[in-house]
């Protein structure tokens, strides 16, 4: 009996090994595998264990595209069944331009063929994070730089969503925008006002900044507040220029509150303007030129 139970001990210990070195043995494999299904995806570091995944130094289409670190958590009942546990994003960089009408991915060729390919299905994640991201975009009015971060999580039938931003477009001028957000939705439900729940706020500040034709200066908030078909949004303009070749506006305020509700189909408003609206002065061209 002693030996047969030594010899079970030797197996059991084999096996415990082989477990334990499984993770490190499909490190190999999993590495040549996302390099033939993605050859426009490389990463510095891979680590792999039961439980989850963690790519590093991260880089999409000649490095146009980079994430510091990608991880994806699970647990094995849910990811047999497709469901993700977590997903987290560090120091994603997006760079991007906006031409005719159209957004390109730095470092992405896409062609009409790409675009008619049926989408890869997407698993349920319970929660996923964006930290520390940045979008790049180049548009006629100048560079775009916004530095973004957003959660998301699975709360039953619900979607909770946090996001903030900073972004600022320097050109012929600067404008800036700071920005935060949150609130959820339903998941299985059309997207609909009286299925909502968001509030937030943001704050712009225009520094001589010039978009096409027109010239605006000064700073403006808007804060809002929507709860399932009932909301409320406030608007605040303070010092304010806006000028084009036929028109031209300084010194200009609003204050406006605006509540709102959606019931059966039907809008009502209710607008007050507790600090009205003020021009310190105008001028327009001469119309009969």
């Amino acid at each position: 009996m002693r030996p047969f139970l030594i010899a079970l001990a030797v197996v059991l210990g084999l096996v415990a090994v082989l477990v334990a070195a499984l993770p490190w043995l499909a490190e190999p494999a999993l590495r040549a595998g996302l390099r033939l299904a993605a050859p426009d995806v490389t990463f510095e570091r891979l680590r792999f264990d039961w439980r989850d995944l963690e790519l590093e130094g991260v880089a999409l289409g000649q490095a146009d595209q980079e994430a510091r670190r990608v991880r994806v958590a699970w647990r094995l009942p849910d990811l047999l069944e497709g469901r993700l546990e977590r997903v987290e994003v560090e120091g994603l960089v997006v760079r991007a331009a906006w031409r005719d009408g159209r957004l390109s991915l730095a470092g992405i060729e896409t062609d009409e063929a790409d675009e008619a390919e049926p989408a890869l299905p997407i698993p349920e994640i319970g929660e996923a994070a964006l930290r520390e991201a940045r979008l790049e975009l180049q548009t006629p009015f100048g560079t775009l730089d916004m530095p973004f971060s957003a959660q998301l999580r699975t709360l039953g039938e619900r979607l909770a969503f946090e996001a903030t931003i900073d972004a600022r477009l320097a050109g012929s001028g600067t404008l800036s925008a700071r920005g935060s957000f949150e609130g959820d939705l339903s998941r299985t439900a059309p997207l609909a006002l009286d299925h909502a729940q968001a509030s937030g706020s943001i704050a712009v500040v225009a520094e001589q900044a010039t978009l096409g034709p027109a010239g605006i200066a000064g700073e403006a908030t808007v804060d809002f507040d929507l709860a399932r078909g009932r909301g409320t949004l406030g608007l605040a303009l303070s010092d304010a220029a806006f000028a084009t070749p036929d028109l031209a506006l300084s010194g200009a305020s609003l204050d406006q509150q605006l509540a709102w509700r959606y019931a059966a189909g039907t809008l009502t408003l209710h607008a007050s303007a507790p600090g009205g609206f003020a021009i310190e002065s105008i001028a327009a061209a001469d119309l009969r030129a």
